[in-house]
């Protein structure tokens, strides 16, 4: 995987070797483990909650022809993901920035994780929750 901002848009293009819905399903779990609980979502968030491959394909629709949205996250067990992503050709998509950085700024550090979790990094701590433990102690 690799992904690219260009004129504000984050592309995110499919290497060899790499299926388009491994890949999928890898931004799916990163962004579900970085996103934070927001306002009553706290009444659905479990932090114990896993997302695993099953889950993560609920939220993908392929195959799909270009121009079609095939990941769509809101909020999913209270987290705020707001994840969307549009397919623009083989082996290629964007990320509908706007949505996601208005409620949780640069993607980057999702699209970072996922390439982690693609390499077989395993989560220690919930992001969400360590996440939201740092911001309240630097304030």
């Amino acid at each position: 995987m690799r992904y690219e901002k260009i004129e504000g848009i984050t592309h995110i293009y499919i290497e060899e070797g790499e299926t388009e819905q491994q890949i999928l399903r890898v931004i799916v779990k990163a962004s579900f483990e970085l996103a934070c609980a927001v306002g009553l979502g706290w009444l659905h968030f479990n932090g114990n909650q896993e997302m695993t491959d099953e889950l993560a394909d609920q939220f993908i629709s392929l195959p799909s022809d270009d121009g079609d949205t095939v990941v769509q996250m809101d909020y999913v067990q209270g987290r705020q993901c707001k994840t969307y992503i549009k397919k623009v050709g083989d082996n290629h998509f964007i990320l509908r920035n706007r949505s996601y950085e208005r409620d949780r700024g640069t993607p980057e550090p999702m699209l970072d994780r996922a390439e982690e979790i693609l390499g077989g990094k395993k989560s220690t701590d919930l992001a969400s929750t360590n996440q939201r433990k740092q911001t309240a102690t630097s304030n």
